[in-house]
């Protein structure tokens, strides 16, 4: 009886000692986007075959505006109160100085002088080393390509994809940029990243394409009348309502202008694809009412009704929504561009909102990215 106990003890003991190690390491991440710096901690684990994370929420942890908006003598007030919020949600037993902190800017950022950018971030991180036990590892604007790198991470991380034969694909419609990511099978193609987590290396093509954000495509469209509202009365011009025509300038725009190239048709084939920020804010959205994925189709069809009613009806029907006005033009940017990147009129895209834990996007991807060892500094293959 006792051999048998022994040998089951034994057993056990081998097995346990086969099993892969998590590593823990814990992450801050500051997303410097263009209408507000969030910070976001993040407790990384995982090993050669795996890697999970863990979200540690923090309170009032998102400041407006965008950093391209903060003069550099105001940086320590305007961070004083993400760091106050980073040190009230550290776990007990953990220290500041076991926290490696990254500050990424992205969208405006990319708009203001090398010059200017260079003062602005020497000012943060000087303010960082001096005022905090964190370990600063970088504070810079990130190459414009790895927001959409730090995004496919992050839903293939969280829907443990990674290691698997499929994967998903990412389009993120931000405010001043977009950006299309997806898995290719080598680094010949052009704008394409190695990346390496755990014993796996993805080849990660992503495209960013600054100035057609959301917001920043409705400022390029506020004295064109067909794109906005009928009867909305702006300084330049009143809108008309006129969408047909709407969607025709916007996807020249897209053309002509920003070169927006449509993904490889062996890629869609193969590849589902999860819509990002502003695509799930609008197909949830009060007029829309899509829920967790649209085709194009669908989109459209909600567009159009929404498209056919005055200013002052929908004022009336959604009297309490503050993003109204956006609706309009951000319908005709989502359906010309999914139409451009090539997918047919009724395959569905999944929303970010689908998959719990997403809310802080490519966050949780650079957390992971910089866990495995990869470096910021490697460039993109042009």
């Amino acid at each position: 009886m006792k051999k048998n106990k022994i040998i089951i003890i034994l057993t056990s003991l081998i097995i346990f000692s086969l099993q892969p190690i998590l590593m823990a390491k814990y992450y801050a991440v500051i997303d410097a986007g263009s209408t507000n710096s969030g910070l976001y901690l993040f407790d990384i684990y995982g090993n050669d075959k795996e890697v999970k994370f863990k979200t540690i929420p923090l309170k009032k942890n998102h400041r407006p505006p965008g950093l391209a908006h903060v003069l550099p003598e105001e940086m320590e007030t305007y961070f004083l109160p993400l760091i106050e919020s980073l040190r009230a949600g550290i776990p007990e037993g953990l220290k500041e100085s076991d926290i490696d902190l990254y500050l990424l800017a992205t969208g405006d950022m990319r708009a203001v002088s090398p010059f200017t950018q260079e003062k602005i971030f020497h000012v943060i991180k000087k303010y960082l080393v001096k005022n905090t036990k964190l370990n600063v590892k970088c504070a810079e604007t990130m190459p414009e390509e790895m927001e959409g790198v730090f995004d496919w991470i992050c839903i293939n991380t969280l829907t443990e994809k990674l290691g698997s034969d499929s994967n998903y694909g990412v389009i993120d419609i931000g405010g001043a940029t977009i950006q299309v990511a997806y898995a290719v099978d080598n680094l010949s193609e052009k704008n394409t990243k190695e990346v390496k987590i755990g014993d796996y290396t993805y080849f990660v093509h992503s495209r960013s394409y600054l100035g057609i954000g959301n917001d920043q495509t409705r400022e390029q469209f506020l004295d064109n009348p067909d794109c906005i509202p009928k009867n909305l009365a702006l300084v330049t011009t009143t809108g008309n309502g006129n969408f047909a025509a709407c969607l025709k300038a916007v996807k020249s725009f897209l053309i002509s202008v920003h070169n927006v190239e449509s993904i490889p048709p062996d890629i869609l084939k193969k590849t589902k694809f999860v819509g990002f920020a502003y695509f799930s804010y609008l197909i949830d959205s009060p007029p829309f009412l899509l829920g967790k994925e649209a085709s194009i189709n669908e989109i459209k069809s909600k567009a159009e009704a929404f498209a056919k009613l005055s200013w002052e009806e929908m004022v009336a029907k959604w009297p309490n929504d503050k993003y109204l006005h956006a609706y309009y033009l951000g319908s005709a940017l989502t359906i010309d561009l999914l139409e451009i990147l090539g997918f047919s009129p009724d395959t569905k895209i999944t929303t970010e909102r689908l998959y719990a834990g997403i809310g802080d996007s490519w966050a949780i991807g650079a957390a992971v990215y910089f866990y495995y060892g990869n470096k910021l500094d490697e460039t993109l293959l042009n």
